[in-house]
């Protein structure tokens, strides 16, 4: 991802590299990257911004393995959120699904 700015959000001090920023605060996120940003990540740094509203789309795939247990996708206090499928597609056995927020 060369051609992106990426920004990390770590409580980790880390080195500076040429397209990435790391940032320690959801509240840079949410007030000072603007919108179009993609965020890959798990269920803690989802939480936090869906605590802070601020997700208007999501992509989940769905990988064919029965695990018999697991970790749930999102943390405590899950708001409900209707969503509307806007497309859909499967790249090597994974279904990905692309929702937007209603």
């Amino acid at each position: 991802m060369k051609d992106k700015k990426i920004f990390v959000l770590t409580s980790r001090e880390l080195k500076k590299r040429s397209n990435v920023e790391f940032i320690n605060s959801i509240d840079i996120v949410s007030n000072n990257l603007g919108k179009n940003i993609w965020v890959y990540g798990g269920r803690k740094l989802v939480s936090l911004f869906l605590k802070e509203n601020i997700i208007d789309e999501f992509i989940i795939g769905i990988i064919p393995i029965i695990l018999g247990k697991g970790i749930p996708l999102f943390i405590d206090n899950r708001p409900i959120i209707d969503l509307k499928l806007i497309n859909y597609y499967v790249e090597n056995d994974i279904v990905i699904l692309r929702y937007k927020k209603i």
